[in-house]
């Protein structure tokens, strides 16, 4: 019995090793999911965008910290499925993405979240932007929503992406945001589907929180449409903008501002009595202001040009143009929301010479010719990007048919742009 018994014990205690190991074994093999090993195929591995997602919608929360430059949001994108998918793959650079709040629907019906991972996490040396949102299961054909809470820091050491800019203003140094995304910038800004091809509407509500050394009544946010009814709020420390829907367009080519910049106003009337609001947004002091008059002048003739000549209308209730002191290039197409550096758009009448004159309408020419050529007509890549640089025809064109606002001038100088 006694050596029966030992028997016994070794059996038993062999038995619960073997099931603790067991045990052991199953738990790491299920926990959480994210140690299962990665699709060696899986779609991140290649630089475009699956072509079975395509974008439909952007409801973009955006809260601003004016003081430490950061932010925060959530990104809401509707998408349309045409082929099942498990993986859900969306452009972002530089952000900070909660991974335990991305949420998944299926027409308003939350699915389950396997895991949500970078693609370097994947494959250590991409590059490639993707962050991927893994469904439990393979999803078929349909419409989905994706919700992604972000945060960033405003760029102040580069003008690419949403970045800082700033001029003196006697002895104080006045800031701006805006923004500057073409090609691959928004991504940086907040997670999309950052491909020119991937036209989708866009519906923003952008929060600014500013010191209280601010007055916040100075303060505006501009951006591609115009505001909602009674889509702008302040506070004493607060400035909120909701803005209408736009059109479908690509996400270079959002755009928003943020500053104390004053504004010209005028307006383009078509012969049927519709109309276009005109707004050019420079620095406050005088002389700028002032400056701002050639833009607005010259700005209504071109639009009629080229609605006259390409049989389609501008198709934006409003078009903004705005001069910053500091801009990556001489100026940027934003749909609804053009920005310049400065002497891109400004003419004084007093100290620029024609010279001058002429370039400045060649430019807003060639920028406002963008709106059809690149954003009504989009290139599907950018190795088609010739397609948006045909405007540069039409703006000489077009500055050719406007003497009297330019001077006389050589049709070979125009052109230089």
């Amino acid at each position: 019995m006694q050596r029966l018994t030992k028997i016994g014990v070794g059996v038993g205690v062999g038995v619960a090793a073997l099931v603790a190991v067991i045990v052991i074994v199953v738990v790491a093999t299920s926990g959480g999911g994210d140690t299962d090993a990665f699709d060696k195929d899986g779609p991140w591995n290649n630089i475009r965008l699956p072509a079975n997602i395509l974008a439909e919608r952007y409801d973009m929360q955006l809260d601003i910290n004016w003081e430490n430059m950061t932010y925060s949001g959530i990104q809401e994108v509707t998408m349309t499925v045409t082929a099942e998918t498990k993986y859900f793959l969306i452009h972002t650079r530089g952000l900070t993405l909660d991974k335990t709040k991305t949420k998944l629907f299926n027409n308003g019906t939350e699915l389950t979240v396997k895991r949500s991972f970078m693609d370097t996490e994947a494959v250590a040396e991409l590059k490639h932007d993707f962050y991927v949102v893994e469904s439990e299961k393979v999803v078929g054909a349909g419409q989905y929503k994706m919700s992604i809470p972000f945060a960033g820091s405003v760029n102040t050491a580069r003008l690419t992406g949403m970045y800082r800019s700033a001029y003196d203003r006697g002895d104080k140094k006045i800031y701006q945001i805006s923004t500057d995304f073409e090609p691959v910038d928004a991504r940086s800004a907040f997670p999309c589907f950052d491909e020119p091809a991937q036209k989708a509407i866009w519906e923003t509500t952008i929060t600014v929180t500013f010191p209280a050394t601010i007055d916040t009544a100075e303060y505006n946010i501009v951006s591609n449409m115009p505001l909602k009814d009674d889509g702008e709020t302040k506070t004493a420390t607060t400035v909120s903008a909701a803005f209408k829907e736009s059109v479908p367009m690509s996400t270079y080519l959002v755009c928003f501002a943020v500053s104390d910049f004053a504004s010209t106003t005028g307006t383009y009337t078509r012969a049927d009595g519709t109309t276009v609001a005109l707004r050019v947004m420079t620095r406050r002091e005088q002389t700028f202001v002032d400056s701002a008059a050639y833009a607005i002048k010259v700005t209504p003739l071109i639009l009629k040009k080229y609605e006259d000549f390409y049989k389609v209308n501008y198709p934006l209730p409003k078009l903004d143009q705005i001069a910053l002191p500091e801009f990556n290039s001489g100026a940027m197409e934003n749909w609804g929301l053009i920005i310049y550096r400065e002497s891109s758009l400004l003419f004084n009448a007093v100290t620029s010479s024609k010279n001058e004159k002429q370039r400045v309408c060649a430019v807003i020419a060639h920028e406002i010719a963008h709106q059809w050529f690149g954003n009504i007509v989009t290139m599907a890549w950018w190795n088609d990007l010739w397609l948006n640089e045909v405007s540069r025809l039409s703006s000489n064109t077009t500055v050719l048919m406007l003497p009297n606002l330019i001077g006389k001038f050589l049709i070979s100088s125009t052109l230089t742009r």
